[in-house]
């Protein structure tokens, strides 16, 4: 959590790049919801997510980390799919993913240089699904192409915070 607050990846000079990885994931996998979900101490910020979350206040877009799905992912710092939410005894009673009406869930670690999991890509559908052959790999590519461009912003800003 203490590398996610150093990167400067809630920088909102990078939430165009948030926009495009979670529209790019979202078509590629013809799913309903994408998001990139930085996860900290108490709170999960979700940068350009295609999920509205109607108990989060407007100027800090995202949930708490206790009902998040993503910070499993950055806690065991490797993929998680759930094909069934409602099968899930994890995750069957989660009241973010019920009012959001979450059924499936796949999401990848975002890595900073170091290695640190600082949040996820994920997506997200309305209806149980399996992932396809392949789909993981396609998925975490997708990541490391983001984790590879808030590399480059961060640069062309100038900050000294390493992504």
């Amino acid at each position: 959590m203490q590398a996610l607050q150093r990167s400067g990846l809630r920088s909102p000079s990078l939430l165009p790049a948030y926009k495009e990885a979670v529209l790019k994931a979202a078509n590629a996998f013809h799913v309903k919801d994408a998001q990139v979900s930085l996860v900290d101490h108490e709170w999960v910020h979700t940068p350009g997510s295609l999920l509205a979350h109607d108990h989060a206040p407007d100027e800090l877009p995202g949930l708490a980390r206790d009902i998040s799905i993503c910070s499993y992912v950055v806690h065991d710092g490797e993929a998680l799919v759930v094909e069934d939410v409602a099968r899930n005894p994890r995750f069957a009673d989660n009241p973010a993913l019920q009012e959001a009406e979450v059924k499936f869930y796949a999401g990848v670690p975002l890595r900073n240089r170091q290695g640190h999991v600082l949040g996820t890509l994920c997506i997200m559908d309305e209806a149980p699904r399996q992932m396809a052959e392949g789909e993981m790999d396609v998925l975490q590519e997708m990541a490391k192409e983001l984790e590879e461009a808030l590399r480059i912003a961060s640069q062309d800003k100038g900050s000294t915070a390493n992504p």
